[in-house]
This record gives C-alpha cells, sequence and structure tokens, in this order.
C-alpha cells in the first residue's frame, strides 16, 4: 500500500513542462450544474442547469489556442407563472490564452468565445468570457477549473450567467525532451 502510494505521489508531482507549446492539439470537456436567475419586464426567471462541453483547439504558437467548443445543456426554468424543461445546443469559436510558465504543474488561462446557441427551435447568439487554471498530472493530461461569464440574447430574453466549469483536457502532440 505503501508503494502505491508514493508512486500515486511520484506521478502527480512529475516536473511537468511543454504541455502548451505550438503546434499540440487540445481536446478538452467540462461539465458543470449551474443555478442562474433573470429579469425581464414581466417577470422573474431562476433556472437549473446541467451542461456538456466538449472542445478541440491548436495552439497557434505557445500558450495561445484557437479552436472551437460545442454545448448541450438541459434545463429547468421556474417563473412566476410556470416551469418548463428545454435543451439546448450551441456552437462557437474560441481563444484561449495560458500564462507562461506559472508553476510548472498548473497554469492559469482566460478565454472568450462568441457563438450561436439553440433552444427549442428558436436560435440566438452567446458571447463569454472565463478565467481558469488547469492542474497537470502530467505532459499530457490536466485537470480544469474555470469561472465563466455568459451573455445570451434569444429572441427578447437576455440572459446573464455565471457559472464553474470542471473538466479534464488532452494536450496530444510531440513534446520537448
Amino acid at each position: 500500500m505503501k508503494k502505491l502510494l508514493l508512486f500515486t505521489l511520484l506521478f502527480i508531482s512529475v516536473t511537468v513542462f511543454s504541455q502548451t507549446e505550438k503546434n499540440k492539439i487540445l481536446l478538452s470537456g467540462s461539465t458543470n450544474a449551474s443555478y442562474l436567475f433573470s429579469s425581464t419586464e414581466s417577470s422573474d426567471y431562476k433556472t437549473t442547469n446541467i451542461i456538456i462541453s466538449p472542445a478541440i483547439g491548436f495552439f497557434t504558437s505557445n500558450n495561445l489556442v484557437l479552436g472551437i467548443s460545442s454545448l448541450y445543456k438541459n434545463s429547468k426554468v421556474k417563473n412566476n407563472n410556470y416551469d418548463s424543461k428545454s435543451t439546448s445546443f450551441g456552437i462557437s469559436p474560441f481563444l484561449r490564452y495560458y500564462t507562461p510558465k506559472e508553476n510548472r504543474n498548473s497554469k492559469f488561462f482566460v478565454q472568450i468565445e462568441g457563438g450561436y446557441m439553440e433552444n427549442n427551435n428558436i436560435s440566438g447568439s452567446v458571447i463569454s468570457g472565463s478565467f481558469g487554471l488547469s492542474f497537470f498530472f502530467n505532459q499530457h493530461v490536466s485537470f480544469d477549473i474555470e469561472g465563466v461569464y455568459a451573455h445570451t440574447v434569444i429572441e427578447d430574453n437576455t440572459i446573464n450567467s455565471i457559472e464553474l466549469d470542471l473538466g479534464l483536457s488532452v494536450y496530444l502532440g510531440k513534446t520537448k525532451e
């Protein structure tokens, strides 16, 4: 048991570098459960969401990723007059920047994205900004924690949300020796 614990600690604490180099590919997936509220002229809404969001990106330079993400969201909405359930799909390009060498086992990042969303056959737009921290297990895998602010407009409804996403990222490509 002690050998297994020692091996696990060594595996996690390996000095990691070159995860976010130019020409690497980022495969990422996150999920969250969120609670948000919004107001219109006629009522207040309370929404509970379950979100799954896979993404793929390409490091165009060291620490800079250009990619595309998709979204599947299942929502439950309550307001003064009714309860409803809905499913949303979305797709958007993103730009993510990792801070260089904060710590060899973790890196902060910021991200912006904007794109298309469809909810119950009604289309709209979304723009978001986020910041997060990637904890690298090794040169190819990280656990990500991300705070997201999103502004969504669908027909006459505007939804502003703050979310906490948890995810895993895989970094593909050759590593420097």
